[in-house]
């Protein structure tokens, strides 16, 4: 492949009939025109990358990228002549402040499109925002999602709070609160650029740690802690995880159908089958405890397995001692949810296990 070969595409038609960046669009040289309708998906609906453009002419991605690049800065140029284009522009300066200096590509296009942009699609704003002279636009770093940021902030600026939080939870293996946390950020970067006042503002502000944070890619924000994305804490991906997390939030048993409707109000899901949870609890009886009548409790609580009998015989070896009839009732709904006449039926049937000593009083036999 050649780095200065030119993009002969003037044999290839596109129809522009259904962009509304249309008028700016046909300005472009053909090869231009070709790259921006190409990469931005403006008629097949679907995005190109760099690579595979260069690819289909024979061509070095870096030399695409050179004609994207080139196409962009004329884009630019010819919406300062639309007034209802630029004022996009602005909108997007004004949501990236608001947002603290930097906002994923997904959360500023949308915003755009509720607002001032409403006509424009997701594919045309993105082409735009990527001509801005004064957004920046970050799409291959490999610490963050694709996102725009603007000055006085800068990419290596925010590479180091990523790469400064990614190697403390790499050594604390652990969730944090995401105040704490973002307080230690703020201690660690707020005198860096002392006499640039616009970028102390910003480092000054927990908000812009957050902010940034929240946009990376290795970190993740949950029930307000913050951490890895290996932390089950901050990502319980699996139905199990997040039984365990809704179980660990209520701090008792929960019967699995109201477990369900927990799982599903929490993370904001739908349709989680009554089924699915309860083949979790019941196949992972290492983590979740049957306190009977469909309840299920952890069995990081303490709560062990078994039924009424080995309870009541885990009971009389823990007091070592004669019990009255309430006192074992009470010990052994701590751990399972059964009735009173059950327990007593348990102790007056298992002779051989159990015997009366006094009125309402048992032991286990030794």
């Amino acid at each position: 492949m050649t780095f200065n070969r030119k993009l002969k595409v003037d044999n290839i038609a596109l129809d522009l009939s259904k962009t509304n960046l249309k008028e700016v669009v046909e300005l472009c040289s053909a090869p231009e025109k070709y790259v921006l309708v190409a990469k931005y998906w403006l008629i097949t609906g679907e995005e190109r990358s760099l690579q595979s453009i260069g690819d289909e002419f024979g061509m070095t991605r870096e030399r695409i990228r050179q004609i994207l690049a080139k196409s962009l800065n004329k884009v630019r140029r010819l919406v300062l002549l639309k007034p209802e284009i630029n004022d996009v522009f602005q909108e997007a300066q004004e949501i990236i402040a608001q947002s603290h200096g930097i906002i994923s590509e997904e959360n500023l296009i949308n915003t755009l499109r509720e607002t001032t942009a409403a006509e424009l699609t997701y594919s045309e704003l993105k082409l735009l925002l990527s001509s801005d002279f004064n957004i920046y636009y970050m799409s291959r770093n490999k610490y963050f999602k694709k996102s725009f940021y603007i000055d006085p902030v800068f990419e290596d600026l925010l590479n180091e709070i990523v790469l400064f939080t990614k190697n403390y939870f790499d050594n604390k293996q652990s969730s944090e609160e995401v105040n704490i946390f973002v307080s230690k950020l703020k201690k660690t970067f707020s005198d860096r650029f002392v006499r640039n006042t616009s970028l102390r503002s910003y480092l000054s502000d927990p908000s812009f740690y957050e902010n940034t944070l929240r946009v990376s890619r290795d970190m993740y924000f949950f029930d307000g802690k913050l951490g890895l994305g290996s932390f089950e804490d901050v990502n319980p991906k699996t139905i199990k995880l997040k039984l365990k997390h809704v179980l660990r939030k209520v701090l008792k048993p929960m019967h699995y159908e109201k477990l369900t409707k927990q799982v599903e109000k929490v993370f904001e899901i739908e349709n989680v089958k009554i089924s699915t949870v309860h083949n979790e609890l019941v196949k992972n009886n290492e983590i979740f405890v049957n306190t009977g009548m469909g309840m299920y409790g952890l069995k990081e609580w303490g709560i062990q397995w078994g039924n009424t009998i080995d309870i009541i015989q885990r009971i009389f070896k823990k007091t070592k001692r004669p019990m009255k009839i309430k006192e074992i009732v009470k010990e052994v709904l701590k751990e399972k949810m059964v009735r009173e006449v059950t327990i007593l039926m348990v102790l007056q049937k298992n002779k051989d296990i159990f015997q009366r000593v006094g009125k309402w009083i048992y032991e286990i036999k030794a």
